[in-house]
Formats: C-alpha cells, structure tokens, sequence
C-alpha cells in the first residue's frame, strides 16, 4: 500500500513535478527553488505543480524533497 507523494509527467512546456496533496507534500516556492540552483519555468503558487524543462531537474527537485 504506497501512497505517492510527487509524480513527473511530462507537460507542454517540460516537465511538471505534482504534488499529491500540497498541504502535507508541499512543493517549494519559487524563490526557494531559485536559492537551490533550480530555474522552473513556473510555480504554482499553490505549491502543488512546478513545472521544468529538464527531465533531470524535475527528477532532482523530487530526489531532494523525498530525502
């Protein structure tokens, strides 16, 4: 029984990172993904989707939040 926490599928624009549930699994903000070196193309300011254009950095924002 796993619950998923993020999920990356692919977007128009890149990559979107989700969130399952933004109030427990809350993606960060963008200035936050900023100061980490990230460059999203944008953030939801509800902190449930972000989107990138690299897999890669989509995969890193997620590695980063789940460890």
């Amino acid at each position: 029984k796993g619950e998923w926490q993020y999920a990356i599928m692919p977007n128009p624009q890149g990559w979107s990172l989700s969130s399952a549930d933004s109030s427990k699994y809350p993606l960060p903000t963008e200035d936050e993904l900023y100061q980490a070196g990230f460059l999203p193309t944008f953030v939801h300011t509800g902190r449930f989707i972000a989107v990138f254009s690299s897999l890669d950095e989509a995969v890193d924002v997620a590695e980063k939040l789940l460890f």
